[in-house]
């Protein structure tokens, strides 16, 4: 059923469009029309005030033929960088970029597919339940479009995000990351005329990061310090 040449020309249209985050103006744009014109209700929320995209998450939702509980199927628009100016190579059934920017088929594979899968199941009169198709922004930064999804728009209960390298199986549970901001303060003074009245922070930050206990802390856990900043001057003891 599924029509080879369609879903690698939805996926070439698709890579096309510039999208890397915070820009997936256009391909929300592109994809709000196709998804309405298969017969979609569609929303664009109102994330992209809180991402600094151009736009927010799109959504859109089928009816369905039966009366069964809402299925979310979930993809991403953006890319990382670089991203722009794509041009789709087709060699031996296997796409590749030309080499100078990246693909681009995390994640225009899965929203080809779930295009694919929609225009299938109408046109062969496939019954099928409630489908709430979630298109986020700003995944490749941080999931910050599902973060900051409108979630009074979803009413589905469970769903599946065709976002891995695995074909094979299903993904049930998956890492997290937790960041923490740290700001240590002293006391600054001329580093040169009285060194004496100053507190250096960084000084400070050194001794409280040499206690720390970083790289693979057991099986499931690490630790990492991955940025330091502070000081303003070589002759001023920091204060932050």
């Amino acid at each position: 059923m599924i029509n080879r040449e369609r879903l690698m020309d939805a996926f070439r249209f698709l890579v096309k469009i510039d999208s890397v985050s915070r820009q997936e103006g256009e391909i929300a744009k592109e994809l709000k029309k196709i998804l309405g014109s298969m017969g979609a209700e569609t929303f664009i929320d109102n994330a992209g005030e809180k991402t600094g995209s151009n736009t927010g998450n799109l959504i859109a939702k089928f009816r369905g033929t039966e009366n069964i509980p809402p299925l979310l199927l979930n993809a991403h628009m953006d890319t990382v960088e670089p991203g722009r100016g794509v041009v789709p190579v087709l060699k031996d059934g296997t796409f590749t970029s030309d080499g100078t920017t990246i693909l681009g088929a995390d994640d225009k594979s899965a929203i080809a597919v779930l295009l694919e899968v929609m225009t299938v199941l109408k046109e062969n009169n496939i019954p099928y339940g409630p489908i709430e198709m979630v298109l986020t922004t700003c995944e490749e930064i941080g999931l910050m479009g599902a973060k900051h999804l409108d979630m009074s728009l979803i009413t589905a209960k469970y769903g599946y995000a065709l976002d891995a390298t695995d074909t094979e199986g299903i993904i049930t549970h998956a890492p997290s990351a937790n960041k923490l901001e740290f700001k240590v303060h002293g006391r600054d003074a001329h580093a040169g005329a009285a060194p004496e009245k100053g507190i250096n922070a960084i000084h400070l930050a050194s001794k409280a990061i040499a206690g720390l206990e970083l790289g693979r802390i057991d099986k499931e856990t690490t630790c990492n310090i991955g940025i330091i900043n502070g000081g303003i001057a070589t002759n001023i003891i920091p204060n932050l």
